[in-house]
């Protein structure tokens, strides 16, 4: 059987479906990927891509995309013209109806050096109602040739008419020891945390959330550094929130959070997943940890913290990362972190 989308690592009957919808002519126009962030989406989305563009498509001795042809070079150096993306402006927390509108209208253009004209719509989850709505109409008749990829973390965010013209692709997530596997294979970091620090590489495979793009970049010497350090801002936090501690350590440590709406949101994140481990293990010793490497570590830091205090928490959080994917001021949501929890 022939080998599809080698760069992609799982997903295999996605992969065989896709792959056979190419060769036989019958590929959907628009697509919903939805994983989070490193879960492999755009790997997805350029191997479909490089396919539809491959040079030796026609030859089944060897995988499709081939990896090698001029075509499928330039579409991994992101320098082929008949693909476009759209993405979200670091400034805004949204993806406005303007832009959609803008993006729609280069669609009726005709291709200017392959077949297929590809559009890629980043973060579409941060779609506006009204955006999603400009989208629906070449979706509902799409222009001769073109295909449409929408990258989401969630469809949760997703109109309903935009997901029944769509054909919706769960990426799969990895088990922890599946990672390790793969990642030690692939980086020199890896190997050397596998050996020297094997806890701190356990940590961050699970901050992974399963996903190998997402390890392998926390694996980077910057990410890594970056990822132990927001690690121990979390347990600082955490440590913080017991009763017996001062104002003073919980409104320090808060301080500490970036004010940078991605930073800030992936370290909210990290804080609910801390707070959801220590949670569950105050329940259940055997429960599947997120955040916590070890147990004895959830059951350490989850004494002298009543579940009442840690479901009041859990939930100020949940409201500020709600607040923080919107245009609420991160600074703002800093502010009032310490004075929410300080009430409880």
């Amino acid at each position: 059987m022939r080998d599809y989308f080698t760069d992609l690592y799982g997903n295999a009957a996605a992969k065989a479906r896709l792959g056979s919808a190419i060769e036989n002519g019958t590929l959907p126009h628009a697509f919903l990927l939805i994983g989070p962030k490193g879960s492999g989406k755009k790997t997805l989305t350029r191997e479909i891509s490089a396919a539809l563009n491959c040079e030796r498509r026609a030859d089944a001795s060897v995988s499709m995309p081939c990896h090698t042809c001029n075509s499928c070079k330039r579409i991994k150096d992101e320098n082929f013209t008949d693909i476009t993306r759209l993405s979200r402006t670091s400034s805004k927390a949204t993806i406005g109806v303007e832009e959609v509108r803008q993006f729609r209208e280069d669609m009726f253009l005709s291709p200017t050096e392959s077949n297929y004209k590809i559009y890629v719509i980043d973060e579409a989850d941060k779609l506006t109602p009204n955006a999603q709505n400009a989208l629906l109409t070449v979706l509902e008749e799409p222009p001769r040739n073109v295909i449409i990829f929408l990258l989401a973390d969630s469809a949760d965010k997703i109109l309903t008419t935009i997901k029944s013209r769509a054909q919706s692709i769960p990426m799969q997530r990895f088990e922890v020891e599946d990672l390790k596997n793969y990642v030690v294979k692939k980086s020199d970091t890896a190997r050397a945390y596998a050996n020297a620090d094997p806890q701190l590489l356990h940590g961050i495979l699970m901050s992974s959330d399963g996903c190998i793009g997402a390890a392998l970049n926390m694996l980077s010497d910057k990410h890594a550094k970056e990822n132990s350090e927001e690690r121990a801002l979390t347990e600082r936090i955490i440590e913080a929130l017991r009763p017996s501690s001062k104002y003073s350590a919980l409104f320090s440590a808060i301080s500490e959070l970036p004010t940078s709406r991605t930073e800030f949101i992936e370290s909210l994140e990290l804080a609910i997943s801390a707070l959801r481990d220590i949670t569950l293990i105050k329940f259940d010793k055997e429960a599947p940890l997120l955040f916590y490497s070890s147990r004895e570590k959830a059951i350490t830091a989850s004494r002298d913290i009543n579940t009442k205090r840690l479901l009041a928490i859990y939930e100020i959080l949940k409201i500020s990362l709600d607040d923080a994917t919107k245009n609420v001021g991160t600074s703002a949501i800093i502010a009032q972190l310490g004075a929410k929890i300080r009430l409880i």
